[in-house]
């Protein structure tokens, strides 16, 4: 109580055995003052667990708060558990030591085991501080191979609290029963008095007694009578207690754990795999309905999300545990999507408002699963063949066209219809992990071989319509003036027509008037949109153009050809003022009549990025020659001449590049690795090869 209070004196004079006056070395007037410790609590106590093999449990637990509370409210007392070898150590072992939490019967067993798993819940709390202190100072901690010494935890940690529901349903009938207008609740303990684990956790079994102990039914013949339901009633909500405890615990640990590297522990790495299926099974498991089961559901989820996340920003090198991890992959893959399909149902009803922070905990578990079936560019090259492609993948192709017929298509029409009735609750995340989700299901090895079947889906489900729908009101949908939901719809558009058969049904539903006619486009035809614009609205606007139109526009070319390609050209004529803004982008210095030579001129990835989409589509509407194709009224020839400078003149070109956003920040900060083309970061490399393509695609036409 004393060290978890703002009684700041009296526990650093407990803590360090002096008192604030002594530790600065001030005298107290007279001959006041409070001697001083012959030795602090906190080493007497961490001296004490040194020997907690020799210790009941009863006795470890009390002086394991102390210490948890003193490191977690007083930060400098985590730098004394080193100075105390043996005490780490010690705990360590008794970890390792541990026998298999066994189901008891009787009240006793049942009272030791909830001791058991409230010390192991101290413990980890201790363990986890100890190694953010090594790590925080660049030690290195001495917990040694912890994938043994924390078995105790990956086995029974993220369980399902043992909650006895008949014995408190029977406990609140038997009660009410017998003394009307009175509940089990009206014998709770106050908060005002700490709580010991055992038969007088929850309820007062002293202050009922006084009431109820010349009552037969209260007592019983044999002591068996309602005072026995309430010991066992309150031992089971200890247990529960305790078990909930220990998750928290083995979750902060688990987390700090994952922060070493874990690159080169597989057998570290499958325990935290195995952990992150054990929450999700332990989820599908839950069927609890009090509002605390619920949360830990919620908790559990979110954790197995960051054990995973942590496992992939790992990056196993291990061939073996590459294939382990696509194994598990394949588990994770079905209890997720099994786990969403309990909450969700046949997906015909709304999500309840209090499910969302789950359910979207859950989808990025799914995403995160179905990825890691998505081959690298060297795997796909290593293996063409499709059928054998389909062979790795067929288990789970059944499992990846359910997740895009009810959590992508039907997901997005739902999301979609939320946003339009109130765009101020909604988040535009939904959509984001939604087109995530859908891009990695495309990816997984054999699902081109199911294209018809994803196209009868979202042809069913009218998710193109809803998508066109959703940008074309996207301007009246901004977030604080920003349409945000513009470029989700448009970019979701995009992965619809990545295939093939899905472009072709989205040219025959006139895609481009749609877009043409949306009000949106109005704002990105002006020409004022571009990635140094004033105002998120017309960065917005930007983006929309160059990550979605233009790429959009690509795939629909590569997937009709000659048949779209007089609408795309008349389309992109349209765009007039940003064609001409594109052609300027990459102006050579002082070759610009327009520009004042004092304004400074950059260049960005995104511009480079749209310059290069506008070559290709220059290039594919003049190799119709048949066609009287339009022309495209873009300056081909200007933006190779300048393209070419560039090129030519890499330390000016390094000293105009800026980055936009945070994924640029990422790579203008990587300078190590082996770069390409003679670049210094790697957002110089990925600027240079977009050039030296622009330069090869307008070469070809000359």
């Amino acid at each position: 109580m004393i060290v978890s209070n703002k009684q700041q004196w009296f526990a650093n004079y407990l803590l360090t055995g002096k008192t604030p006056r002594d530790a600065v070395g001030l005298k107290p007037p007279g001959n006041g003052g409070s001697p001083a410790l012959d030795k602090p609590l906190l080493t007497m106590a961490l001296e004490t667990l040194s020997n907690i093999h020799d210790m009941p449990k009863s006795v470890a637990l009390p002086i394991l708060e102390f210490v948890s509370l003193s490191q977690n409210f007083w930060p400098w007392t985590v730098s004394e558990s080193p100075k105390h070898g043996e005490f780490i150590k010690a705990i360590l072992e008794y970890v390792g030591s541990l026998p298999p939490l066994q189901p008891s019967t009787k009240l006793e067993g049942s009272i030791n085991a909830c001791l058991q798993i409230k010390v192991l819940a101290y413990i980890a709390e201790l363990l986890a501080m100890h190694l953010f202190h090594s790590r925080q100072t660049g030690t290195p901690s001495s917990m040694g191979n912890l994938s043994d010494t924390l078995e105790h935890y990956f086995r029974f940690a993220v369980g399902v609290p043992s909650l006895n529901s008949s014995l408190h349903t029977q406990l609140k009938r038997n009660f009410e029963a017998r003394y009307p207008g009175c509940t089990p609740q009206d014998m709770k303990r106050t908060s005002l008095e700490d709580r010991q684990v055992g038969k007088d956790y929850f309820y007062h079994l002293p202050l009922a007694n006084k009431m109820l102990c010349l009552d037969q039914a209260w007592t019983g013949r044999k002591n068996d009578g309602l005072r026995l339901e309430f010991e066992t009633a309150n031992v089971n909500l200890s247990l529960v207690d305790a078990q909930i405890a220990l998750f928290h615990s083995w979750k902060i640990l688990a987390i700090e754990t994952t922060c070493t590297d874990v690159s080169k522990d597989v057998k570290l790495q499958q325990a935290f795999i195995k952990t992150s299926i054990d929450c999700l099974i332990a989820n599908s498991r839950s069927q609890y309905q009090e509002e605390i089961f619920s949360r830990l559901c919620h908790q559990r989820a979110d954790f197995a999300l960051v054990l995973t996340q942590r496992l992939i920003e790992a990056k196993c090198t291990d061939p073996g545990m590459k294939q382990l991890l696509k194994k598990y992959a394949d588990f994770e893959l079905s209890k997720a999507w099994e786990t969403i399909r309990e909450l969700r149902g046949t997906f015909d009803r709304d999500l309840a408002k209090e499910d969302a922070p789950y359910y979207r905990s859950l989808l990025k578990l799914l995403f995160i699963s179905i990825r890691a079936h998505s081959p690298n560019a060297t795997e796909v090259n290593a293996n063409l063949d499709a059928s054998v492609r389909m062979s790795q993948s067929a288990p789970i192709i059944p499992v990846i066209l359910d997740i895009i017929k009810y959590v992508v298509s039907i997901g997005f029409r739902q999301i979609a219809s939320a946003i339009h009735e109130n765009a101020a609750e909604s988040s535009p995340e939904d959509i984001g992990l939604i087109t995530g989700i859908f891009q990695s299901c495309l990816r997984v090895p054999g699902i081109e071989l199911c294209q018809s079947q994803i196209v009868s889906i979202m042809a069913a489900n009218g998710t193109a319509r809803v998508a066109t729908t959703l940008f074309s009101w996207s301007d009246s949908l901004a977030v604080e003036g920003d349409p945000v939901y513009g470029e989700l719809s448009i970019l979701f558009l995009l992965e619809l027509s990545t295939l093939p058969l899905m472009a072709e049904q989205l040219a025959i539903d006139g895609i481009l008037g749609h877009i043409a006619s949306a009000n949106i486009t109005s704002y990105i035809r002006r020409g004022n949109a571009s990635p140094f614009a004033e105002g998120a609205g017309l960065q917005r606007c930007y983006s929309i153009w160059q990550r979605g139109i233009l790429p959009l526009l690509l795939n629909l070319l590569d997937a009709v050809q000659a048949s779209i390609a007089i609408e795309v050209a008349l389309f992109l004529n349209q765009f007039a003022p940003l064609l001409d803004q594109s052609v300027k982008a990459l102006e050579a210095p002082e070759s610009s009549r327009t520009m004042s030579q004092a304004q400074t001129m950059f260049i960005s990835f995104s511009m480079c990025s749209e310059v290069h989409s506008l070559a290709l589509l220059n290039y594919i509407l003049n190799s119709f020659p048949d066609l009287e194709v339009p022309g495209v009224k873009w300056d081909a020839p200007a933006v190779l001449e300048n393209v070419e400078f560039w090129l030519g003149a890499r330390a000016i070109l390094r000293e105009k590049i800026i980055p936009m956003g945070v994924r640029d920040s990422e790579l203008a900060k990587q300078r190590h690795g082996k770069l390409l083309y003679s670049a210094v970061t790697r957002l110089e490399e990925r600027i240079v090869d977009e050039l030296i393509g622009i330069r090869d695609i307008l070469g070809a036409e000359t």
